[in-house]
């Protein structure tokens, strides 16, 4: 298990209910955190950050950063926490340039600080497209903190990684699903027919008596695969076609429990019972998809759903299972989704990627017309 200070803590805390991450589990070092460095901002910018991490509003702490780098410009703190916020926003390129330059600016900064600032910079590299050429970082890493296993565990999914075979350029697809769209940029996705959602109940405000059923829509889509193989991705979202309007609570269950076997990451940036959501990362063989996925992945033609087949190396049919549940401000967003473990490099970067993804769907859950989401970038 990776030993790590661990961010979520507080986030969790938010909740009425525990959500600890099952025995067992490998649990993402949440990086940059404002402990080693509190002492050197300002109060009101410490609590500002804070805040807005225990509410994982990237954005917020990126125009936050941007701000203060606009006052003092090149600040490796500052270009640190902006790198940081892009990072679990999905944009692997700007955050690969802020961290990079953070961690050569701050070479006065201590080593567990700088530490982190390179391993920052390290998954960014290995998440962007050409990116993943780290292996001087990670020696410079090791060196700075020898304990630490986190660069052993880069180098090696990184050695591991290869290309999927997805077919051909080709267009992209949109789901459309009520007011909300999902774009999905890559070529190879496929629309299918989606298993429907189960309607969630919402207590109204004052003025509604008792609860109202709210019913969600479905999208699904998987992406092919070479001939003969597994599918490169496979993908379930539903939410509220039209505004759930005057909503103050949501009856739903805990979106963090009763998910089968150990998990890589379990989190939720919820800030009480009403509103719950949650974030659950997890390595799972192919052929042991849950619902709705299993069945998603049953529709493909012969010979290209989940299975072992000759020369199938070991491993083959591992991928990375998430699953995102928000219940917001008139809105639901439920989203599931399998990639193979050879498109996102290990477990420190499927990590991140999980929190790039759960950011924007988060905002579907949200009042709001014409809102979008996407799959953050992917490794070929």
């Amino acid at each position: 298990m990776l030993a790590a200070a661990v961010l979520t803590a507080p986030a969790r805390a938010q909740l009425p209910f525990p959500v600890p991450p099952p025995a067992g589990a490998v649990v993402l070092p949440l990086l940059l955190l404002l402990g080693p460095m509190a002492h050197e901002f300002s109060r009101s910018d410490r609590e500002r950050a804070r805040e807005l991490e225990r509410a994982h509003d990237w954005a917020g702490l990126e125009a936050l950063a941007g701000h203060a780098l606009h006052e003092h410009p090149g600040d490796p703190r500052w270009l640190g926490l902006r790198g940081r916020a892009r990072l679990f926003m999905g944009r692997w390129d700007a955050a690969a340039q802020d961290l990079r330059a953070a961690f050569d600016s701050g070479a006065a900064r201590p080593a567990a600080e700088r530490f982190d600032v390179g391993l920052a910079w390290a998954l960014a590299e290995s998440l962007r497209r050409g990116g993943g050429e780290v292996t001087a970082m990670l020696d410079v890493l090791a060196g700075l903190a020898p304990a630490r296993p986190e660069p052993a565990v880069l180098r090696a999914a990184l050695a591991a990684a290869a290309p999927v075979g997805l077919p051909g350029p080709g267009e992209g697809l949109v789901l459309a699903l009520g007011r909300h769209r999902v774009d999905l940029a890559e070529p190879g996705w496929q629309a299918v027919d989606a298993p429907a959602p189960m309607p969630v109940r919402a207590a109204g405000n004052p003025q509604f008596i008792g609860a109202q059923e709210v019913r969600l829509a479905a999208v699904a889509a998987v992406a092919m695969p070479a001939p003969g193989g597994l599918p490169a991705g496979v993908l379930w979202l539903a939410t509220n076609p039209s505004r759930a309007w005057g909503v103050t609570a949501w009856s739903v269950d805990d979106p963090c429990r009763s998910l089968p076997g150990p998990v890589l990451l379990a989190e939720s940036a919820a800030r009480g019972s009403q509103r719950p959501d949650c974030l659950v990362v997890r390595a799972l063989d192919a052929a042991e998809l849950p619902e709705p996925l299993h069945t998603l992945a049953g529709r493909l033609p012969p010979g290209e759903g989940p299975g072992e087949r000759p020369g199938e190396r070991p491993g083959e049919r591992l991928g990375w299972w998430l699953a995102y549940e928000r219940y917001g401000v008139e809105g639901v967003v439920q989203a599931r989704l399998w990639l193979p473990q050879r498109r996102i490099p290990g477990p420190l970067a499927a990590a991140v990627w999980g929190r790039a993804w759960a950011a924007g769907l988060r905002p579907l859950a949200d009042p709001g017309e014409g809102l979008s989401a996407a799959l953050p970038p992917l490794r070929p």
